[in-house]
Protein backbone atom coordinates (compact mmCIF):
# COMPACT_ATOMS: atom_id res chain seq x y z
CA UNK A 1 0.00 0.00 0.00
CA UNK A 2 1.04 3.42 -0.60
CA UNK A 3 0.83 6.43 1.87
CA UNK A 4 1.43 9.69 1.36
CA UNK A 5 2.16 12.72 3.81
CA UNK A 6 0.81 16.18 2.62
CA UNK A 7 0.73 19.63 4.12
CA UNK A 8 2.14 22.76 4.70
CA UNK A 9 5.65 22.61 5.89
CA UNK A 10 5.56 22.84 9.92
CA UNK A 11 2.97 20.49 10.26
CA UNK A 12 5.08 18.19 11.35
CA UNK A 13 4.16 15.34 8.62
CA UNK A 14 8.11 14.70 7.86
CA UNK A 15 8.94 14.05 11.06
CA UNK A 16 6.11 11.51 11.77
CA UNK A 17 6.72 10.22 8.48
CA UNK A 18 10.14 9.00 9.75
CA UNK A 19 8.70 7.18 13.18
CA UNK A 20 6.02 5.43 11.06
CA UNK A 21 8.68 4.28 8.78
CA UNK A 22 10.89 3.83 11.90
CA UNK A 23 8.19 1.81 14.05
CA UNK A 24 6.63 -0.87 10.56
CA UNK A 25 10.25 -1.11 9.37
CA UNK A 26 10.49 -3.00 13.14
CA UNK A 27 7.51 -5.45 12.72
CA UNK A 28 7.99 -5.86 8.74
CA UNK A 29 11.38 -5.58 7.62
CA UNK A 30 12.34 -5.25 4.10
CA UNK A 31 8.78 -4.75 3.32
CA UNK A 32 8.55 -1.04 4.60
CA UNK A 33 10.05 1.82 2.59
CA UNK A 34 10.05 5.31 3.00
CA UNK A 35 10.43 8.54 0.12
CA UNK A 36 10.40 12.30 -0.52
CA UNK A 37 10.21 14.92 -3.12
CA UNK A 38 11.72 16.03 -4.05
CA UNK A 39 13.33 12.62 -4.29
CA UNK A 40 16.80 11.65 -3.22
CA UNK A 41 18.05 10.95 -6.58
CA UNK A 42 21.05 12.64 -7.91
CA UNK A 43 17.98 14.95 -10.10
CA UNK A 44 16.04 15.71 -6.88
CA UNK A 45 19.15 16.41 -4.21
CA UNK A 46 20.08 19.30 -7.37
CA UNK A 47 16.58 20.50 -7.14
CA UNK A 48 16.67 20.71 -3.51
CA UNK A 49 19.80 22.65 -3.62
CA UNK A 50 17.87 25.14 -6.22
CA UNK A 51 15.08 25.43 -3.87
CA UNK A 52 17.02 25.88 -0.86
CA UNK A 53 19.66 28.18 -1.43
CA UNK A 54 20.08 28.97 -5.57
CA UNK A 55 18.90 32.91 -6.51
CA UNK A 56 17.22 31.94 -9.24
CA UNK A 57 13.69 33.84 -9.76
CA UNK A 58 11.97 30.51 -10.85
CA UNK A 59 8.31 31.42 -12.62
CA UNK A 60 5.73 28.84 -11.59
CA UNK A 61 5.98 27.28 -14.79
CA UNK A 62 9.55 26.29 -14.71
CA UNK A 63 9.09 24.85 -11.10
CA UNK A 64 6.74 22.87 -11.70
CA UNK A 65 8.53 21.45 -14.90
CA UNK A 66 11.20 20.74 -12.60
CA UNK A 67 9.25 18.99 -9.76
CA UNK A 68 7.80 16.85 -12.85
CA UNK A 69 10.55 15.57 -13.95
CA UNK A 70 12.27 14.87 -10.56
CA UNK A 71 9.02 12.88 -10.09
CA UNK A 72 9.26 11.23 -13.17
CA UNK A 73 12.73 9.82 -13.06
CA UNK A 74 11.69 8.85 -9.39
CA UNK A 75 8.25 6.72 -9.61
CA UNK A 76 10.12 4.84 -13.17
CA UNK A 77 12.92 4.21 -11.80
CA UNK A 78 12.70 3.92 -7.44
CA UNK A 79 8.92 4.17 -6.52
CA UNK A 80 7.34 1.85 -9.31
CA UNK A 81 9.71 -1.34 -8.39
CA UNK A 82 8.77 -1.81 -4.99
CA UNK A 83 5.14 -1.34 -5.36
CA UNK A 84 3.88 -5.13 -4.45
CA UNK A 85 0.46 -5.32 -2.88
CA UNK A 86 2.62 -7.06 0.83
CA UNK A 87 4.68 -3.72 0.88
CA UNK A 88 4.52 -0.62 2.61
CA UNK A 89 5.39 2.39 0.85
CA UNK A 90 5.74 6.15 2.58
CA UNK A 91 5.91 9.04 0.73
CA UNK A 92 6.60 12.44 2.24
CA UNK A 93 4.53 14.79 -0.22
CA UNK A 94 3.47 13.82 -4.07
CA UNK A 95 2.26 15.62 -7.36
CA UNK A 96 -0.28 17.10 -4.63
CA UNK A 97 2.44 19.41 -3.35
CA UNK A 98 2.54 20.67 -6.94
CA UNK A 99 -1.02 21.28 -7.25
CA UNK A 100 -1.23 23.34 -4.10
CA UNK A 101 2.23 25.27 -4.34
CA UNK A 102 2.02 26.12 -8.08
CA UNK A 103 -1.06 25.03 -10.17
CA UNK A 104 -3.85 25.92 -8.26
CA UNK A 105 -2.12 29.63 -8.17
CA UNK A 106 -2.22 29.87 -11.43
CA UNK A 107 -4.90 32.19 -13.15
CA UNK A 108 -4.05 31.85 -16.79
CA UNK A 109 -6.36 28.93 -17.89
CA UNK A 110 -4.31 27.27 -21.02
CA UNK A 111 -1.59 27.69 -18.64
CA UNK A 112 -2.86 25.96 -15.48
CA UNK A 113 -4.43 23.23 -17.83
CA UNK A 114 -1.17 22.60 -19.51
CA UNK A 115 0.87 22.32 -16.30
CA UNK A 116 -2.28 19.83 -15.04
CA UNK A 117 -1.40 17.43 -17.98
CA UNK A 118 1.95 17.72 -17.77
CA UNK A 119 2.21 17.26 -14.33
CA UNK A 120 -0.22 14.02 -14.53
CA UNK A 121 2.21 12.34 -16.88
CA UNK A 122 4.56 12.44 -14.28
CA UNK A 123 3.07 10.08 -11.94
CA UNK A 124 3.36 7.14 -14.67
CA UNK A 125 0.18 6.16 -13.35
CA UNK A 126 0.67 5.68 -9.82
CA UNK A 127 -1.96 5.18 -7.20
CA UNK A 128 -2.40 6.35 -3.59
CA UNK A 129 -3.78 4.44 -1.75
CA UNK A 130 -4.46 6.69 1.50
CA UNK A 131 -3.31 10.71 1.91
CA UNK A 132 -2.95 11.77 5.57
CA UNK A 133 -3.36 15.46 5.25
CA UNK A 134 -2.10 17.13 8.43
CA UNK A 135 -3.63 20.54 9.25
CA UNK A 136 -2.67 23.38 10.84
CA UNK A 137 -3.29 27.45 11.30
CA UNK A 138 -0.30 29.16 9.43
CA UNK A 139 0.52 30.74 12.88
CA UNK A 140 1.14 27.83 13.87
CA UNK A 141 3.29 26.11 11.56
CA UNK A 142 5.41 29.22 10.90
CA UNK A 143 6.19 29.42 14.57
CA UNK A 144 7.61 25.80 14.00
CA UNK A 145 9.70 26.55 11.40
CA UNK A 146 13.34 27.25 12.20
CA UNK A 147 14.29 26.70 8.06
CA UNK A 148 12.12 28.77 5.33
CA UNK A 149 13.09 27.48 1.95
CA UNK A 150 11.74 29.71 -0.91
CA UNK A 151 8.34 28.63 -0.88
CA UNK A 152 8.31 29.17 3.05
CA UNK A 153 9.63 32.99 2.92
CA UNK A 154 6.90 33.98 1.26
CA UNK A 155 5.09 34.42 4.51
CA UNK A 156 1.35 33.95 5.70
CA UNK A 157 -0.75 34.46 2.57
CA UNK A 158 0.76 32.73 0.51
CA UNK A 159 0.86 29.56 2.76
CA UNK A 160 -2.77 30.34 3.92
CA UNK A 161 -3.52 30.20 -0.44
CA UNK A 162 -1.90 26.87 -0.53
CA UNK A 163 -3.82 25.55 2.93
CA UNK A 164 -6.55 26.21 0.93
CA UNK A 165 -5.20 24.89 -2.13
CA UNK A 166 -4.39 21.48 -0.32
CA UNK A 167 -8.45 21.64 1.21
CA UNK A 168 -9.99 22.21 -2.67
CA UNK A 169 -7.96 19.53 -4.84
CA UNK A 170 -8.39 17.09 -1.35
CA UNK A 171 -12.23 17.76 -1.31
CA UNK A 172 -12.28 17.28 -5.59
CA UNK A 173 -12.13 13.21 -5.67
CA UNK A 174 -8.88 12.64 -7.69
CA UNK A 175 -9.14 9.73 -9.89
CA UNK A 176 -5.39 8.54 -8.42
CA UNK A 177 -6.50 8.99 -4.81
CA UNK A 178 -7.95 6.50 -2.68
CA UNK A 179 -9.10 7.79 1.06
CA UNK A 180 -7.89 11.50 2.36
CA UNK A 181 -7.68 10.73 5.88
CA UNK A 182 -7.38 14.87 7.74
CA UNK A 183 -5.31 14.58 10.57
CA UNK A 184 -5.40 17.69 13.47
CA UNK A 185 -1.17 18.68 13.48
CA UNK A 186 -1.66 21.68 16.04
CA UNK A 187 -1.40 18.51 18.94
CA UNK A 188 1.40 17.67 20.10
CA UNK A 189 3.77 15.29 18.31
CA UNK A 190 2.96 12.61 20.72
CA UNK A 191 -0.30 12.78 20.04
CA UNK A 192 -0.69 13.37 16.25
CA UNK A 193 1.83 10.00 16.10
CA UNK A 194 -0.89 7.70 17.85
CA UNK A 195 -3.41 9.56 15.61
CA UNK A 196 -1.57 8.28 12.79
CA UNK A 197 -0.65 4.95 14.04
CA UNK A 198 -4.09 4.41 14.48
CA UNK A 199 -4.79 5.06 10.31
CA UNK A 200 -2.22 2.67 9.70
CA UNK A 201 -3.52 -0.28 12.03
CA UNK A 202 -6.66 0.34 9.97
CA UNK A 203 -4.96 -0.74 7.05
CA UNK A 204 -1.80 -2.60 7.40
CA UNK A 205 -2.16 -3.93 11.06
CA UNK A 206 0.52 -3.89 13.69
CA UNK A 207 1.72 -7.77 13.57
CA UNK A 208 4.37 -8.97 11.53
Amino acid sequence: MVFVFEGIDGTGKTTLSKMVFSYYSSLFPGRVFWFSEPSETGLGKKLRDILKYSDFNLNIFEQVLLFDADRSYFVRNVLLPVMREDNIVIVDRSFISTYAYQILNVEDESLRRLLIDVTEFSTNGVFFDVVLFFDCEVEISLGRRKEKDNFESQGFDFLNRVRENYKQFLLSGHRKIGRVVNIDASKSLEEVYEGVIKVFREFVGDVG
